[in-house]
């Protein structure tokens, strides 16, 4: 199977429910998106780790990153193997000095983990193409959100280009800033 790495991108509030949220994860060349939802802790977590914070009190994902340091076991991927019927099924990968090993996991969970750890995330090219939208798909389909709303995800995406230094990417979805501010301003 044919794995392409992605990072995480951005983490929003799916509409009016506090316990939905949608994560993101963006191929490393940009190409591709892949919308994931998941729950509120998990969406917490994740944002906590993007920022560098931890919890007052070990959480139970720094308990299996502290349990995997002390009986020396390392995480070397996680991996997002396919998608069906809506769900995502990850795995996360690890080495202890005897063997590999493969666990099963929870998609958001494994993103966390691999937050956590340094560890790549690797998508299964046959997911990204089932699951994975580009910036034109995810432009297109933001009719039916609020123009503040797509604006602040235009702004996401252009700040991820610029760092990404993929300026025709940026000037791209400039443009589609620029056009939504027009729209918007008549």
């Amino acid at each position: 199977m044919k794995y392409i790495q992605a990072y995480p991108l951005d983490i929003r509030l799916m509409g009016n429910n506090p316990a939905s949220y949608m994560l993101m994860l963006v191929e490393h060349d940009e190409n591709r998106y892949v919308p994931i939802l998941i729950g509120e802790q998990e969406a917490q977590g994740i944002i906590m780790a993007a920022e560098g914070r931890k919890a007052r009190r070990p959480m139970p994902h720094d308990l299996l990153v502290d349990l995997c340091d002390q009986f020396d076991i390392k995480i070397t991927r996680i991996t997002i193997d396919r998608f069906e019927e809506g769900i995502f099924y990850a795995s996360i990968h690890a080495k202890d000095s005897f063997a590999e090993h493969r666990i099963d996991s929870r998609t958001s969970d494994a993103v966390l983990l691999a937050m956590k750890t340094d560890t790549p995330i690797l998508v299964a090219e046959s997911v990204l193409e089932e699951a994975g939208v580009s910036v034109e798909q995810l432009t297109q389909n933001t009719d039916d959100m609020s123009p503040e709303r797509q604006r602040a995800m235009l702004e996401d995406l252009l700040r991820e280009a610029e760092e990404r230094e993929d300026y025709e990417r940026a000037a791209e979805i400039q443009k589609q800033l620029d056009d939504l501010n027009n729209d918007n301003s008549q």
